[in-house]
């Protein structure tokens, strides 16, 4: 058996650029840590460039490191617009809009989704508060929308909503990224039950929330795959 000897000198590793890099994963680290369980559905377990094996957690980490992030006054940070959560084709075609109503956002897809989509995927996140919420949706029918409850924490703060959809067979899609704009000031307005039922039309879907223990946050049925 042996023991390995303690080094009797150690050269400081704390270079400027080794900072930067402990710096730079340590915000990706918080950040993909929140969108967790997007991400590991989103990515495939791969190799890293000398081969070894990871993960589907550390495959969304490099692609975050590399094309996700941007470096302002010295300090890196998440460049929101450019994080993608899950590898395939990408989404143009299906262009997904977002409506704030109150403390819910309308979702809706007006060129359709892709065939065979079964479920929608959604991450969301405030950069104010440092939350994140992972959604999973059934798919709507042609021309509905959905609308889902916003948390307590999303405020009335800009959010950032990534989507994707889970489809029948392999094919697999990049997610999309959607800015949703902080809320602007409105009235307080006593609700009545014939207001409330006339937000509700028949060509829109009101998800149902169920606890999950796997991101804290919500998750709607049907049950993820």
């Amino acid at each position: 058996m042996y023991a390995r000897s303690r080094p009797s000198k150690v050269r400081n590793p704390r270079t400027v650029a080794q900072q930067a890099n402990r710096h730079k994963l340590s915000v990706a680290s918080r950040f993909l840590a929140q969108v967790q369980a997007f991400a590991v559905k989103g990515f495939k377990p791969g190799k890293r460039p000398n081969g070894r094996p990871v993960g589907a957690y550390h495959m969304a980490l490099g692609h975050l490191l590399n094309y996700g992030m941007t470096r302002e006054d010295g300090q890196w940070r998440i460049d929101y617009e450019h994080v993608e959560l899950s590898t395939g084709a990408r989404l143009t075609k299906f262009p997904m809009t977002v409506k704030r109503v109150g403390h819910s956002l309308a979702l809706s897809w007006r060129a359709g989704l892709p065939k065979e989509t079964q479920r929608i995927r959604l991450a969301l996140h405030s950069a104010k508060r440092g939350r994140s919420q992972y959604i999973l949706l059934a798919a709507p029918r042609a021309g509905e929308s959905v609308t889902i409850p916003l948390p307590k924490w999303a405020g009335r703060e800009a959010l950032h909503l990534w989507w994707m959809p889970v489809v029948k067979g392999k094919a697999r899609w990049r997610s999309a990224y959607v800015l949703v704009p902080k809320a602007g000031r409105s009235r307080r307005v006593r609700s009545t039950p014939s207001r409330m039922s006339s937000n509700l039309t028949s060509s829109s879907l009101r998800a149902r929330p169920t606890r999950t223990s796997l991101d804290k946050g919500w998750e709607h049925a049907p049950p993820d795959s």
